[in-house]
C-alpha cells in the first residue's frame, strides 16, 4: 500500500488513525522533554546576595563557596526546564483546579478574547466602509492597503 493511496473512511480506521496519532505526539512530547532535561546537583545553600551590597561583602568569596558545594555534590535530582514530561502535565491538573482556579482563569480569558474580536469587529466594519465607499479616504489609504493585500 502506497503511503499516498487515500486513507479509507471507515470508523474504526478513523479511531486507530486518532489513537496511533495521539500515542506519537505523546512518545515525541516526551523524547523531547527528556533531551532538553538536565540533572542539576541538589546542594543546601545558604549563601544569599545581600540586597544592597557594600564593600565589606566579597562577591567572589560567595561565588567560590557555591561553586564548592555545586563541586562536591552528592545526589542529582532530574529538572525540566523547557519542557515538562506529559505525566508531570497531567498530576498538575489537580492543583490547578483546586489551587489556582483553572476554570474561572480560563472562563476569564475567553472573556478577554471575545472581548477584543468584538471591539475588533465594532472598529473595522466602519473603516471598512469608509475606506470603501468614500474615494477621498480609500485614495488615502490604497498605498497601505494594496500593500497589506499584497504581501503574501
Amino acid at each position: 500500500m502506497s503511503l499516498l493511496a487515500p486513507i479509507s473512511t471507515k470508523k474504526t480506521n478513523s479511531l486507530v488513525l486518532g489513537i496511533v496519532g495521539a500515542i506519537i505526539t505523546l512518545a515525541v512530547w516526551w523524547i523531547g522533554a527528556e533531551v532538553f532535561s538536565r540533572q542539576v546537583p541538589i546542594v543546601d545553600i545558604e549563601s544569599r546576595l545581600p540586597s544592597s551590597l557594600d564593600n565589606s561583602v566579597n562577591i567572589d568569596s560567595i561565588i567560590a563557596l557555591d561553586s564548592l558545594k555545586y563541586a562536591n555534590a552528592t545526589e542529582f535530582r532530574k529538572v525540566y526546564p523547557i519542557l515538562p514530561r506529559p505525566d508531570h502535565v497531567f498530576k498538575s491538573y489537580k492543583s490547578l483546579f483546586g489551587e489556582d482556579q483553572l476554570f474561572a482563569n480560563a472562563l476569564h480569558s475567553i472573556w478577554l478574547n471575545t472581548q477584543g474580536y468584538f471591539w475588533a469587529i465594532l472598529w473595522a466594519i466602519p473603516l471598512g466602509f469608509m475606506l470603501g465607499l468614500i474615494p477621498m479616504i480609500r485614495k488615502m489609504f490604497s498605498g497601505q492597503v494594496n500593500a497589506l493585500r499584497f504581501c503574501h
